[in-house]
């Protein structure tokens, strides 16, 4: 785990339950979704918005939020100015995908760290494109780029590298039996279903059993050696995504998301305070961690409690921090 990071003095341990009132997403966010509670003079919301923007600056919180709101349009927001960002990227997509280094798409298309290629898994296969042409096609699903630039994707429950001339198994259905048949996860036929790499060997899948349908478990292997996963399942794991540095993962709980598991490097879990979550971004240094939850996105320094953060009043179904 991260160590934990100066306490110091939060100006918004109280005052920002005021500063991000609902009637405040019209005087920050322009014409964000979102039904303002009460009338608040026009020269309060310019205050709050300007003691937000002053708390932000303080704690040193900067960057662009990119996030999908409940259309699926890609908006941003610039900190601590709380403005849109000039030059961010628009259009459309209700997700986001991530790479190792911090790297991003919109949609299910995944950017390879190393080049100016794409992965996507289309009808079966994953597709390999540069600048929109096809280079190459190869069975499985659910790609996945390592730091250093090979592609994996996952074929018949096993973990597998593609190449250029065929594939090798990285994690093999016996592999992960071996290691998730026994107590406490006592699975019967485990499979690899997703992944995502903390760094060239170390990597995170979710894995499922074709006779628990509803029983996911999150695991961390280096190599073929299990490091560890929590000892209980969840229900319907989705959505891998890795911070930046590597130094955590996280994924979707439910389908639709209704919460979100987050693991370090140990495979230990780190607790988050929101019961109810959608998506979760980090800073590129991983100083910070914004959650989006159903109807604001919350932000913390990173190793905290989060017991004092930052609340925006925004509705977002994905989100990215660049």
């Amino acid at each position: 785990m991260r160590r934990m990071r100066r306490s110091g003095t939060w100006l918004l341990a109280v005052a920002v339950a005021v500063l991000v009132a609902a009637a405040t997403v019209d005087a920050v966010l322009g014409d964000e979704a979102a039904a303002p509670a009460r009338k608040v003079p026009e020269r309060q919301r310019v205050d709050e918005r300007a003691e937000l923007v002053r708390a932000a600056r303080a704690r040193g919180i900067s960057g662009t939020l990119l996030y999908a709101d409940e259309g699926c349009a890609i908006r941003s927001i610039r900190l601590p100015g709380l403005n849109p960002a000039e030059g961010a990227p628009s259009g459309t997509s209700c997700a986001f995908t991530t790479s190792p280094g911090g790297l991003y798409a919109p949609g299910t298309a995944v950017a390879s760290p190393r080049a100016q290629l794409i992965a996507e898994c289309i009808a079966g296969g994953v597709e390999v494109r540069q600048e929109g042409e096809l280079l190459g096609r190869a069975p499985g699903c659910a790609p996945a780029w390592t730091p250093d630039g090979r592609l994996t994707a996952v074929r018949d429950g096993e973990l597998v590298e593609l190449r250029r001339r065929g594939s090798r198994v990285l994690l093999s259905r016996r592999d992960v039996a071996r290691a998730l048949a026994r107590d406490p996860w006592a699975f019967a036929d485990p499979r690899v279903r997703e992944a995502a790499w903390l760094d060239h060997d170390l990597v995170a899948v979710v894995v499922s059993d074709p006779g628990r349908e509803k029983d996911d478990v999150i695991a961390l292997f280096r190599g073929r050696r299990l490091v560890g996963a929590p000892p209980f399942p969840y229900e319907r794991l989705s959505g891998l995504r890795v911070s930046p540095r590597g130094s955590f993962v996280a994924a979707r709980v439910g389908l639709p998301a209704v919460g979100l598991v987050v693991l370090d490097r140990r495979a230990e879990l780190v607790a988050i305070p929101f019961r109810i979550a959608r998506a979760i971004a980090w800073s590129y240094d991983e100083t910070w961690t914004a959650v989006a939850s159903p109807d604001s996105i919350y932000v913390w320094e990173t190793g905290e409690r989060a017991l004092r953060f930052i609340r925006l009043p925004i509705r977002a179904r994905d989100l990215i921090w660049r």
